[in-house]
């Protein structure tokens, strides 16, 4: 099978980081992926820094919620912001610094769609649709579907939510029914296997920068979607 010639070449021109968390679990769609711009990752998302692991809150914050820890992450001596987020008391940051991601200790991150939060930050200025899209396999997502999933006000400002399918690795790609609106993924060669993992994303504007929360979440346990929606609340630039 010929896999099909997407709309996408020359769009990747632009150059771009993102700031955000991400949660990702099985989902996705077609006329969203052809839309979607893959940004460079510029030198800023190299820092590499470690997250303080503390249930005390940082300066000026509350305590953090049952289950929940807080991740301090400082920034700011790099150039960029320094920001706090809870995320589940058992997750351990991997040093990322932008982004920074957290997984399970208990689930090694051994595989690219493993459970895991990634906290993102880009620069407003080079954002073309959205700023989690670097979180995603292949090119920013191209044989994802991505879709709107609503609005979600918290104490720093109001998020938009996305939910995305997408295949792992280069399997595949999904794509959307215009009218049902049902999501379908299929294999690049017929009779090959395709997996697919769902996730859920927020991103919000604040100044220069927009900040994502993305949930990578293959499995979908029970506690991922009350971990995305504790990061999305808890979430502070400091």
């Amino acid at each position: 099978m010929n896999r099909p010639l997407l709309a996408f070449a020359g769009l990747i021109a632009a150059g771009g980081t993102a700031v955000g968390v991400y949660v990702a679990v099985p989902g996705g769609g077609e006329e969203e992926v052809v839309q979607q711009v893959a940004t460079a990752t510029p030198a800023t998302s190299a820092v590499i820094v470690t997250p303080e692991p503390t249930s005390t809150p940082p300066a000026g914050l509350p305590p953090a919620a049952v289950g929940y820890r807080w991740a301090d992450v400082k920034l700011r001596d790099y150039g960029l912001v320094d920001y706090s987020v809870q995320v589940p008391t058992e997750w351990v940051g991997l040093n990322q610094g932008n982004p920074e991601i957290f997984a399970p200790a208990s689930h090694p991150l051994v595989g690219a769609y493993t459970p895991r939060i990634i906290v993102r930050f880009t620069p407003a200025d080079v954002v073309i649709l959205y700023g989690f899209q670097n979180a995603l396999p292949q090119q920013g997502g191209i044989n994802c579907v991505i879709l709107p999933d609503g609005e979600l006000a918290s104490a720093v400002a109001k998020w938009s939510l996305y939910k995305f399918t997408c295949p792992e690795g280069d399997t595949g790609f999904c794509t959307i029914d215009d009218q049902t609106k049902a999501v379908t993924c299929v294999p690049w060669e017929p009779g090959s296997p395709v997996t697919v993992f769902d996730g859920r994303a927020a991103e919000m504007r604040i100044g220069e920068y927009v900040y994502s929360i993305v949930i990578f979440q293959p499995s979908a346990p029970a506690d991922g979607e009350a971990a995305f929606q504790q990061a999305i609340s808890s979430f502070t630039v400091r």
